[in-house]
């Protein structure tokens, strides 16, 4: 079987051949320069990695977490859009305890593009699978003082359509409703705008009896929701 540090370095080269600098240059600006990029779009890198796991096969258990450590440690963004590609095609088999790697990949290199994709992907993925997980975790993580897992606790159940726990929804979201974070308060309401896709009544009933939402959370979760 193929070692985490082989496919990394696979991995690294095959992106590498394809590095375009001025497109580089262009994501990082996009993301405000807190990463560097190689240059690779998202059908490049990713049908670049398709291509490879084909021919490799998906890392697991101890080795997947290697993998991820590897990944998250590079420079290149492309390499932890890598990891976490590789971390939720695994997810569905992984053991009890998996959500472990996966927190690490919330609090490095935080940002939306990968906490979103992770929140929604994996964390909602695993909770299903471990709904006892659910409580425990997301209540220490709205607890922290970390911006990133107090967003992926609002954000994890995107998915979960009419499954979607509104009684622990309402409560993270009104944990976080005097954060002055932008990311918390968009994350709300866009939690919010999601479920009124199927409880409407509840959105609006929830902004009604919560004035002190912010205007930001209050539009976002009113956007769908026809007015009178």
């Amino acid at each position: 079987m193929i070692s985490a540090n082989e496919y990394y370095l696979l991995i690294l080269n095959e992106f590498s051949t394809r590095e375009n600098s001025e497109i580089a240059a262009q994501q990082s600006r996009y993301m405000k320069n807190q990463f560097a990029y190689l240059g690779l779009k998202a059908p490049v890198w990713q049908g670049t990695l398709r291509k490879l796991i084909a021919e490799n096969g998906i890392l697991r258990g101890e080795v997947l977490a290697d993998f991820v450590d590897l990944c998250f440690a590079d420079d290149h963004r492309e390499m932890q859009y890598a990891a976490i590609e590789m971390a939720q095609r695994a997810v569905k088999k992984e053991e009890l305890g998996f959500i472990a790697v996966i927190e690490q990949m919330i609090v490095r290199k935080s940002w939306w593009d990968s906490v979103d994709w992770i929140a929604s992907g994996m964390v909602g993925a695993y909770f299903q699978r471990f709904p006892e997980e659910v409580l425990p975790l997301t209540t220490r993580w709205m607890k922290s003082e970390n911006m990133w897992l107090q967003r992926t606790a609002i954000l994890f159940q995107l998915k979960y359509r009419e499954k979607t726990d509104l009684n622990l929804l309402g409560k993270y979201i009104l944990v976080v409703a005097d954060s002055r974070e932008f990311f918390l308060r968009k994350a709300a309401g866009w939690a919010l705008r999601t479920a009124s896709a199927y409880f409407p009544e509840f959105v609006i009933d929830f902004v009604e009896q919560n004035p002190h939402l912010s205007g930001l959370t209050k539009k976002e979760a009113l956007r769908n929701i026809p007015k009178k």
